[in-house]
């Protein structure tokens, strides 16, 4: 009896052993592999989105990166760091939360609606309507609370690429 009892504490040992193993691989993996895909694609989605890379002149940012402390990091033309909570503009910083979320979903493989609400409010013209492009194509379902100021000069877009639409209006103010 004293016998198969210590087997079966051995064997419960092993198996908590082997689990301990394979959430600290899976870790590793998330820390590693998976945290440099998801810093790629924010990456590359976020250059996109703003149009750096079709004028070397004008270009301010370089790229950015998440590190292995899970900080985002943007970096300049010459490659110094720029603080994104300080150094980039309202509509950079927000086209980098997209990306960000973008690229998060993306290599997780995870389908759910990413709900954003005003999220062009500081943006205008070409990295409004790259935004707008891009988050549609990324996004499994893509839903947004857009104000009259941040549909103007995207109708055509939204009209393209929106499955529906709806107006809400809150007449407590008229």
């Amino acid at each position: 009896r004293e016998n198969n009892q210590g087997k079966q504490y051995s064997c419960e040992i092993a198996v908590a052993t082997d689990l301990h193993n394979l959430f600290e691989t899976s870790l590793t993996t998330m820390k590693t592999n998976e945290l440099e895909k998801v810093s790629k694609l924010m990456n590359n989605l976020f250059l996109e989105m703003i149009g750096s890379g079709k004028d070397e002149q004008t270009d301010i940012i370089h790229s950015a990166e998440i590190d292995r402390n899970f900080k985002i990091l943007v970096y300049g033309k010459l490659l110094q760091k720029i603080d994104p909570e300080i150094d980039l503009n309202g509509a950079s910083r927000r086209v980098l939360t997209i990306a960000f979320i973008l690229a998060l979903t993306q290599v997780s493989n995870t389908e759910a609606p990413n709900v954003i609400d005003t999220p062009f409010g500081m943006m205008s013209g070409f990295v409004k309507q790259m935004t707008l492009k891009i988050a549609s194509h990324q996004s499994s379902q893509l839903i947004l609370f857009l104000t009259h100021s941040e549909i103007k000069d995207c109708e055509k877009i939204i009209e393209e690429l929106a499955g529906s639409f709806y107006t809400f209006t809150n007449p407590a103010k008229y």
